[in-house]
């Protein structure tokens, strides 16, 4: 039988078609699973398919509408001509007409032309393109041609970055400093917006959006999105811009012929609601020093003292981080270069560094309670970016939420932990690719000796850096910690 397409509702497409073509709808990403026994977690393989359900003829389909392309591309010779026409149109948009080349530079404006070619659509590109640059000026000219827009962002730092850059930019746009049920455009850290009280489903903004803007459009696809995306049933053009995508490889998600590229279910669920990367630009022009810092001493470590708590992986971050000659490692690093950022969600382990090495090293941290630093106290963002740029801090931490929408241009290091997602993995390690140099640094304990979790991780974080700088120069150097 014919493969048929409808809408199912503003975020889904009905699909009708033979058993046969299930196979095209599953697809395998890696997952974890718990062995209640001993409590630990072991790698597994996760089979997901779409939504199917038999009446008639043939089974329906229930698929998100990101995944339109992926359709139009693969099953257009089997459709009738009533869904070939009603995807096309679904599919194809109209508003890369009248783009401002004057607004860009180099190939942001052919980049966003091929975004705005389509109704959904992922802007990948590298950090220090100027993402948050274009998405400033593509609001520019969407309110230019008189849409709504709604702008999500991954937290209320980089919401607020946004904000200030709009304002900069498109001073003529009248900005709500808060949620406005009358304006024009809105931009909400979702997480944080669901929560309050200004949020309402029934907002008379939410049907008069035409246009969703996701700013790392990886980190808007939490639970407290899919609230928002449910009250968007008139929108029409979904965007996402992002220095990643997959969430594991940090590679392009490409699907217009096959679906085997979603390999986490967070990337599935970018994939469900905004497509695929339709434009990726990949960082070229970096030279990049890894290096490896080797220090026997951490084999000493105790770590079946942790033991098999459901704390573990807790407990073992913290065994490894508070040990003396971990801190000594991050003592010879700052000792051999001006400055250097460890992104870290642990708190515990910021305020150790701080109560250590504050007399020492001009330090400065980034955590939910805002901005400081060991000469000036608390600051302001934008002290804080002089600082780093007149070489005022030497050593930054920062906790989640603060690598999203800064650059710190006075530092060139970073030290790479714990972690290995690409959305965060990526997005930090850019906070030091704002130079035509950058140094990564890891902590280990030398020759083949591997630390529980630790170096797993690390080597996952490597595979992911190779893969996603490729085509940039990189050097490897070893040192060995020597008191």
């Amino acid at each position: 039988m014919l493969v048929k397409i409808k809408e199912l509702d503003h975020l889904r497409y009905e699909v009708t078609a033979d058993e046969e073509i299930w196979q095209y709808f599953e697809y395998r990403y890696p997952g974890k699973e718990r062995n209640w026994k001993t409590g630990r977690f072991y790698d597994t393989t996760i089979v997901d398919h779409f939504a199917g359900w038999n009446e008639g003829d043939g089974i329906k389909y229930s698929v998100h509408k990101g995944w339109g392309i992926y359709l139009y591309s693969v099953f257009k010779d089997m459709m009738d001509e009533e869904s070939v026409q009603y995807l096309y149109n679904d599919l194809v948009s109209t508003l890369d007409k009248n783009l401002n080349p004057d607004y860009f530079i180099n190939t942001q404006f052919e980049d966003l032309q091929q975004l705005l070619s389509y109704k959904r659509g992922i802007l990948q590109i590298y950090t220090s393109y100027g993402k948050t640059e274009v998405l400033a000026r593509l609001t520019q000219h969407l309110i230019s041609i008189g849409k709504t827009v709604l702008i999500v962002a991954g937290g209320k730092k980089a919401k607020d970055e946004i904000w200030l850059r709009i304002n900069n930019k498109a001073p003529e746009i009248t900005l709500p400093d808060y949620w406005n049920s009358d304006s024009n455009i809105n931009i909400i850290a979702p997480n944080g917006f669901v929560q309050s009280n200004e949020f309402d489903e029934n907002d008379d903004f939410f049907k008069r959006v035409d246009v969703l803007l996701a700013d790392e459009v990886e980190m808007t696809v939490s639970e407290s999105m899919w609230s928002i995306f449910a009250c968007l049933k008139n929108c029409e053009y979904w965007y996402g811009v992002g220095a990643t995508a997959e969430e594991r490889t940090g590679k392009r998600i490409d699907i217009r012929y096959q679906i085997q590229n979603v390999l986490s279910k967070r990337t599935q669920w970018v994939v469900d609601i905004f497509g695929m990367a339709t434009v990726f630009r990949k960082p070229q022009n970096y030279k990049i020093n890894i290096n490896l810092l080797e220090n026997k001493g951490l084999r000493e470590i105790d770590f079946e003292a942790v033991g098999d708590s459901d704390a573990f992986y807790s407990e073992m971050t913290t065994c490894i981080l508070s040990n003396e000659e971990y801190l000594n490692s991050i003592d010879y690093i700052l000792r051999n270069s001006k400055s250097l950022y460890i992104p870290i969600n642990n708190l515990n382990f910021i305020n150790l560094i701080c109560d250590r090495y504050s007399d020492k090293y001009k330090i400065a941290t980034i955590t939910g309670e805002g901005y400081w630093h060991s000469v000036e106290g608390w600051i302001n963002l934008e002290l804080l970016k002089e600082l780093s740029s007149e070489n005022q801090i030497q050593l930054l931490l920062s906790t989640v939420s603060g690598f999203r929408a800064t650059d710190f241009r006075g530092i060139n290091n970073i030290l790479l932990t714990l972690g290995v997602k690409a959305s965060s993995v990526l997005q930090y390690i850019g906070r030091v690719a704002r130079q035509d140099a950058f140094n990564i640094w890891y902590i280990t304990a030398g020759g083949n000796w591997k630390i529980p979790i630790y170096t797993k991780t690390n080597q996952i974080q490597l595979d992911m850096i190779y893969e996603y700088y490729k085509d940039c120069l990189i050097e490897h150097n070893s040192f060995e910690v020597q008191w």
